[in-house]
């Protein structure tokens, strides 16, 4: 759930801060007031996209924080467990996006940084949002066996059957390089051969070449080393006023009156462990220059090495390890094509069983589903009947369709098969009594399409786990006694999910459980989106607006007082 939000230099946001609370929360004010800016930055939090102009101007950086509730989100608490994410269970995770001006992000997820990609994995199981425009989904057919299989609760069956038929897809895809023409097979294997012979042949040890390149460092700038060396040599010890030499007579000087001043003994002191440590130096560069051999020879060896790894480098990876693993591939697939009248039997038979398998799962998957699909044709109707929809018909069509190259077959037709399994489902709707079935894409306006996704997210909100669910504007085309069902549903969804809606609707906001207006006003030439919760006669008054605009009498408050009244 969906506890506190704050919104920083969003957009029209300055700072902005809005504590949720169970139950059907509502947004509203004027038209541009900020609430989709809102919204915006909700998504954002989820690992949604956000462009940079999305930066309040003259800002360096927005910044959005959430606060969840997780403590019966198990999915949510995997997702952290398995991202090494600390977090305790009876306390809010906190979720933290940064957007800068020049295009840059950085996400945390309890002060701990994390890629977009897992803000959005992690908000899939947060916040089911369904924006102005997503009622469209509905209109994509591909979608519409996502909608049965979550609400019959497939996945699982649905899982197995794409984990089997991916085994399938390996094992055609195997089969196909066994079953190549002799000619292209011979040339497989001499290739195959001459790169492992040359990758062999070089003796390749991971990390070789960060060695060597160090060694070619040292050795193509041998004569400089030489010479440095011999010059601190001689600096440190190797003439009459050598540092050794002159810190040894600045110990004698000192010494002859060390009795006299207790101060220069310490001096005295330090000299002499100068003077062991310098002492200690020399011996170190006596022996670097005593075992210090010119060797063109050993350079010539390491050039000759390096341009070896960088030719199999640009043939076989990009490092070495790549390259050893490109050479035991090679040694697999050349096993595979000479071993390959066997392996070509045994992948044929493997093929086989796994085509009885995929056909034993696909039918039991299939059989699923249409129980599922009746149940489901049955509770978006009554849902339908709920929301001023009461002589809908609502169908579930599910069908096969022939495919000569087919690996299922089902009463003497071979059917085609994805990795969803063999069936095609598509919702088929009747808004008005005696008219034939028809596709939904084709016969539902804008406001019978909110109310079917309303129907089938209040469905959906019953076998899923997210705790939140956001409706952006589900009012879009509907009005009067429609938006009274439509309020009375979120209230009634809000009994077992956090729901936030945004809407124009009076008849709708009336129902919410907490309910906050959206404004914005001028500061300093500067536009501000501003939120508050209001109670009492604050929302008597908001809902007024909403009824009659700017023009609020008397009797408008008086209506809108008694909208509340019923609303209890």
């Amino acid at each position: 759930m969906l506890e506190y939000l704050r919104i920083r230099n969003f957009a029209l946001i300055e700072d902005l801060k809005i504590n949720f609370g169970k139950g059907f929360n509502v947004l509203t004010g004027e038209t541009g007031a900020g609430k989709s800016i809102i919204i915006g930055a909700i998504g954002a939090i989820l690992g949604e996209k956000v462009e940079q102009d999305a930066v309040r101007a003259g800002s360096e950086k927005s910044i959005i924080e959430a606060f969840f509730n997780i403590k019966d989100n198990f999915e949510a608490q995997k997702i952290l467990k398995d991202s090494g994410i600390d977090f305790i269970e009876d306390e809010p995770i906190i979720i933290r996006r940064e957007i800068f001006s020049e295009g840059r992000n950085r996400n945390y997820i309890n002060s701990t940084p994390v890629p977009l990609s897992k803000l959005k994995e992690l908000g899939n199981f947060l916040i089911d949002i369904h924006g102005q425009h997503e009622h469209q989904v509905l209109l994509k057919v591909n979608t519409h066996i996502q909608f049965l299989d979550k609400f019959g609760k497939l996945d699982k069956e649905r899982e197995e059957f794409e984990n089997e038929f991916k085994k399938y897809l390996g094992l055609k895809n195997k089969l196909e390089k066994l079953l190549m023409n002799e000619k292209e097979k011979n040339r497989m294997m001499e290739f195959l051969k001459y790169a492992i012979d040359e990758i062999d042949k070089a003796n390749l040890k991971i990390g070789e070449d960060i060695e060597l390149e160090k060694e070619f460092l040292i050795l193509s700038n041998q004569e400089k080393i030489f010479e440095a060396i011999q010059k601190s040599y001689e600096f440190l010890y190797d003439n009459d006023v050598s540092a050794s030499f002159n810190i040894e007579n600045s110990i004698n000087a000192l010494a002859e009156v060390e009795k006299f001043d207790s101060n220069i003994v310490n001096i005295k002191q330090k000299l002499e462990e100068a003077y062991y440590q310098i002492e200690d130096v020399i011996g170190l560069i006596r022996n670097y220059k005593t075992g210090f051999e010119f060797s063109p020879e050993r350079l010539n060896e390491i050039i000759e090495r390096m341009e070896l790894i960088k030719r199999l480098k640009k043939k076989y990876g990009d490092t070495i390890e790549e390259i050893l693993n490109y050479r035991d591939k090679a040694v697999e697939d050349l096993n595979l094509i000479e071993q390959s009248e066997e392996e070509i039997e045994k992948t044929k038979l493997e093929i086989e069983n796994i085509k009885v398998k995929l056909g034993n799962l696909a039918l039991n998957l299939s059989g699923r589903r249409k129980v599922v699909a009746k149940l489901l044709e049955e509770k978006i109707e009554n849902q339908l009947q709920e929301l001023e929809m009461a002589n809908t018909k609502f169908k579930v069509d599910i069908n096969y369709i022939e495919d000569e190259q087919g690996i299922i077959e089902f009463e003497g037709r071979k059917l085609k098969v994805k990795e969803d399994g063999i069936d095609n489902v598509e919702f088929l709707i009747s808004p008005n009594l005696g008219e034939e079935l028809k596709p939904l894409r084709k016969i539902a306006s804008g406001g019978e399409m909110s109310r079917i996704m309303l129907a089938l997210k209040t469905i959906l909100g019953e076998v899923d786990n997210i705790d939140t669910l956001i409706f952006d504007e589900i009012d879009v085309g509907i009005g009067g006694k429609t938006s009274d069902k439509v309020g009375r549903k979120l209230k009634s969804l809000g009994k077992f999910k956090q729901v936030i809606s945004v809407t124009h609707q009076a008849q709708i906001a009336r129902f919410a459980d907490k309910h906050f207006v959206v404004s914005k006003r001028v500061s300093g030439n500067r536009t501000l989106t501003e939120v508050r919760e209001v109670l009492g006669n604050d929302k008597v008054y908001e809902i007024a607006r909403m009824l009659a605009g700017a023009n609020i009498t008397d009797t408008t408050l008086k209506h809108a007082k008694e909208l509340l009244e019923s609303a209890e």
